[in-house]
């Protein structure tokens, strides 16, 4: 019995054009190729009965979508057609697995594949070649993507920056120029300027720049006018550029050859603001944020319930005290100190009261675990919708099997849903393939969380200033309110961090206890 390949007679040729480059588009390469190719049909005494012209499409994205569109071409022309040619493989696909998939695809249809410029069949060493040429396109594309990275980084290393320049700047390259070093934006220089002068002040916001700046409808040398948008103006602020460095994938600081419309002093000033180290004044001691007291953004006054500020105070002898007070000059506790070392100290001790109990959060766990196992298949989302597709065309596949063995399906019924069963279950099977499912563990984030909470006035005391804030706002949102009698400081808080409280209410479901709807806690200190 004759090998179908061999029993596949050529007479008719389909082209199959493609290039990656949109700046080819209508020039001479797409000429090339076809000329090259229906030279090589003319060789070989085929006529070229279709030309299919993939403009400006990157062989490199091996996207399921686009093969099962050129396995829809072919089989909507089969019977038209013996022989895909093509330029070169890496025209066809630069992956190898997408090479074979689809040249196994075109076989079903009784269409072969070979190449204007490489020696490539269905003898062995035909095959041999085909598939070193396949490695080799995929190969070569890696090293091409990992050249081109290289050698735009070694441009930043030179001072110059090869990409898109950041906004009130132009490039003044023209076409097929070298890098040149992008120059100020006349229309927008002095605009930038203003903003981190502005902002440097610290009496403005960054939403309040961005509105001001939207309003004055600005554009750029391309005559396209500039939204400013809060998230843009944060761009601006963070930006080296401006100040003449180039920032490399490495974290190294370069000084770039383009000219720096902000002064270092300025853009350093306007950092110091971002950061929240300081106001922007200069002058005073107050802090909006500062790490000496931690808990002022958290501590209300349990009279006027207006946060608590902070300071430094000197003692007789010169020695600087550390307090939080009201700054309410209406309410009864205004100046009431409260002694910086001995208020952290009870506030550790409070975070150990209102923390859930041990058996509450067990009990969580274990609902937790019980609903996060009951949608397992929702959380893992789309991989495993795609797993299941193809499981169900491996049973249809199989089925079409049984059927022709029982006698059910014959000739080329038989072949034709076989081929139809295999064809689906490739492409299943080639999605499934580029969608990642990654198991969560998710007992040992529930460790983790557990830990954390039945250690959490530890982990407060021992934290950076920044995290200290963070825990803070998770178990205590609302903040919370403080007052002394006696020299004994009293804490309460009108609402729980949304975890904390969840775990409460899960536990209270299947226990005596009854959490009311506002946790209220005095707790002496």
């Amino acid at each position: 019995m004759k090998n179908k390949k061999e029993e596949i007679n050529i007479n008719r040729a389909c082209l199959y054009l493609r290039f990656s480059d949109p700046k080819q588009v209508g020039g001479t390469s797409i000429a090339v190729q076809e000329k090259s190719c229906k030279d090589y049909c003319k060789a070989h005494d085929w006529k070229t009965v279709l030309v299919e012209k993939y403009e400006a499409v990157s062989a490199k994205t091996t996207n399921t979508k686009r093969v099962a569109e050129l396995v829809e071409f072919c089989k909507r022309n089969k019977g038209k057609f013996e022989v895909l040619v093509v330029y070169k493989l890496d025209r066809f696909a630069r992956d190898q697995h997408m090479h074979h998939y689809m040249r196994a695809e075109l076989m079903k249809l009784g269409i072969l594949l070979r190449s204007a410029t490489e020696s490539i069949d269905e003898s062995a060493q035909g095959q041999l070649n085909e598939g070193i040429l396949a490695a080799l396109a995929q190969f070569d594309n890696a090293v091409k993507s990992e050249r081109v990275k290289a050698a735009l980084w070694r441009r930043v290393e030179e001072g110059m920056w090869p990409w898109h320049p950041p906004l009130g700047y132009m490039s003044i390259r023209q076409k097929d120029e070298k890098v040149k070093a992008h120059v100020p934006d006349p229309g927008l220089e002095q605009a930038i300027v203003d903003l981190f002068t502005s902002f440097s002040t610290g009496t403005v916001s960054q939403f309040d720049l961005s509105k001001e700046y939207a309003k004055k409808k600005l554009k750029n040398y391309k005559d396209r006018t500039i939204k400013f948008s809060p998230q843009s103006v944060n761009n601006i602020l963070n930006n080296r550029y401006y100040m003449g460095i180039l920032v490399h994938e490495d974290g190294r600081h370069i000084q770039g050859k383009h000219k720096a419309i902000i002064k270092p002093s300025l853009f350093e000033k306007c950092q110091y603001i971002l950061h929240k180290k300081s106001n922007g004044t200069g002058g005073g001691q107050r802090l909006h944020d500062n790490p000496e007291f931690p808990l002022k953004p958290t501590l209300r006054c349990a009279v006027c319930k207006e946060p608590l500020t902070a300071q430094f105070s000197n003692s007789a002898r010169g020695k600087k005290n550390p307090h939080y007070f009201c700054k309410n000059n209406k309410c009864k506790l205004f100046r009431k100190t409260y002694r910086r070392s001995k208020l952290e100290n009870e506030f550790g001790i409070y975070l150990r009261q209102i923390k859930p109990t041990q058996e509450f959060v067990k009990r969580f766990q274990e609902r937790f675990l019980d609903r996060y196992q009951a949608r397992e298949r929702d959380l893992k989302g789309e991989y495993l919708r795609k797993l299941g597709d193809v499981q169900k065309l491996e049973k249809e596949l199989k089925f079409v099997v049984d059927q022709g063995k029982q006698g059910v399906l014959k000739g080329d019924t038989f072949k034709s849903a076989i081929e139809e069963a295999e064809s689906k279950l490739s492409l299943a099977k080639l999605s499934l393939r580029e969608t990642h499912g990654e198991e969560i563990d998710v007992q040992l984030l529930l460790a983790y969380a557990e830990s954390f909470i039945q250690t959490i006035e530890k982990v407060w005391y021992d934290a950076p200033f920044e995290i200290k804030k963070k825990i803070q706002n998770f178990v205590l949102p609302g903040g919370v309110y403080i007052t002394k009698t006696r020299g004994e400081y009293f804490f309460s808080n009108p609402q729980l961090g949304g975890l904390f409280q969840l775990i409460n209410d899960f536990g209270a479901d299947d226990s005596t206890v009854v959490t009311p709807q506002r946790i209220e806690l005095w707790l002496p200190g």
